[in-house]
């Protein structure tokens, strides 16, 4: 889904590059905190700490690794 115009990634864009590199981390950092601290609201309280690692892997990174590659991390976790 795409709803931001052209204008307003520009203005984004531009604000953002306008930051030094540590303060752009940050905000990366931080977005990164916010999804995470949202996925495992999501999860029933009763799973083992591997079950919540392995599904925040897949959550975050199905689009970049296998369900098998996720096994072998979590495997070595």
């Amino acid at each position: 889904m795409n709803d931001t115009t052209p204008q307003i990634k520009k203005i984004f864009h531009d604000k953002m590059m306008a930051k030094d590199g540590i303060a752009r981390l940050q905000f990366g950092v931080s977005m990164f905190d916010t999804a995470k601290k949202l996925i495992l609201a999501s999860l029933p309280e009763n799973i083992s700490v591997l079950e919540e690692k392995k599904f925040l892997l897949k959550r975050l990174y199905t689009n970049d690794l296998t369900d098998d590659v996720i096994d072998m991390i979590v495997n070595k976790i």
